[in-house]
């Protein structure tokens, strides 16, 4: 399942950071709590520079993985 967040324009200078925290449903496609079991969640986070956009059918893009453990 994909879920987007709002655009955001953010200019980070050297040595700067930014951190952004989500909520996110654990449930399967009919509303229904996800068994217990370990899942994987990826987060991409895609950039460009300003006046400079990629090149056709290229992007800048961050992905970090991390795994969701659900016990009962």
């Amino acid at each position: 399942r994909y879920m987007m967040s709002r655009p955001l324009q953010l200019t980070l200078n050297p040595g700067e950071t930014y951190q952004q925290n989500i909520s996110l449903k654990l449930v399967d496609t009919s509303g229904q709590p996800l068994p217990p079991g370990t899942y994987t969640a990826t987060a991409y986070l895609t950039a460009g520079v300003e006046h400079h956009p990629p090149a056709e059918g290229k992007a800048a893009a961050k992905s970090n993985t991390v795994q969701i453990i659900i016990t009962q």
